[in-house]
């Protein structure tokens, strides 16, 4: 009988062992989640920029106190709370401005033409506008993408801040007093299918590519 020599032993055993690790790799490879996702999937980030306005030099009901460096801190704490749908508000730009005390008096009456018409007015964006009074925490204009801000608010000012811009998403008022879009408390939390409405509101209106 032939017997097998140990160097033929040696290669056949490490020919068999290679077999098995490349069709296991294969089992681990095929299981693995594609390399290249959806781009549109509802854990994209989405960006929406902001345009924001302090507005000044038209009377002490409307003349804020507040200043740029408190605005960033309004942003990031909203953004913390809109963090759990994946949708990021970008500040990209700040400024001052100057509207008569009558003519905020007309957009309360007559809606936000008033607005839209400035100079100052960035399409594309959304437009929030600062102001010392209110007849309430916060008011929202959705189908101009604008939001109003008062310096005294009921709850805490980014959660209004963050409760204007779901409207703006086309979110409504709700029942249940932990969420973010019960109105005047401090709630924070999104439903599941608020988050899936609002980014898919933020795509169609506002055209945001998404941020990977």
């Amino acid at each position: 009988m032939n017997k097998i020599k140990p160097i033929n032993f040696l290669i056949i055993f490490l020919i068999g062992i290679s077999i098995f690790f490349i069709i296991d790799s294969k089992k681990v490879i095929g299981n693995l989640p594609d390399a290249s996702p959806d781009p549109n999937t509802e854990d994209d980030i989405i960006i929406i920029p902001l345009s924001l306005h302090l507005i000044n030099g038209s009377s002490e009901t409307y003349n804020t106190n507040r200043n740029e460096e408190n605005i960033i801190e309004l942003v990031r704490n909203a953004n913390i709370i809109w963090d759990q749908a994946n949708i990021l508000f970008i500040l990209e730009d700040i400024d001052t401005i100057e509207i008569k005390g009558s003519d905020i008096n007309l957009i309360f009456s007559s809606g936000v033409g008033i607005l839209t018409k400035r100079d100052d007015f960035d399409s594309g964006m959304i437009n929030g506008y600062f102001m010392n009074s209110l007849n309430s925490n916060g008011i929202s204009f959705p189908p101009q993408g604008v939001f109003a801000v008062a310096d005294k608010t009921t709850v805490n000012d980014y959660r209004t801040l963050a409760h204007e811009l779901g409207h703006l998403l086309g979110l409504a008022h709700v029942k249940e007093r932990e969420n973010l879009m019960f109105s005047g408390v401090n709630g924070e939390i999104l439903s599941d299918e608020e988050i899936i409405f609002a980014r898919r509101n933020a795509k169609r209106v506002f055209n945001i590519n998404n941020f990977n």
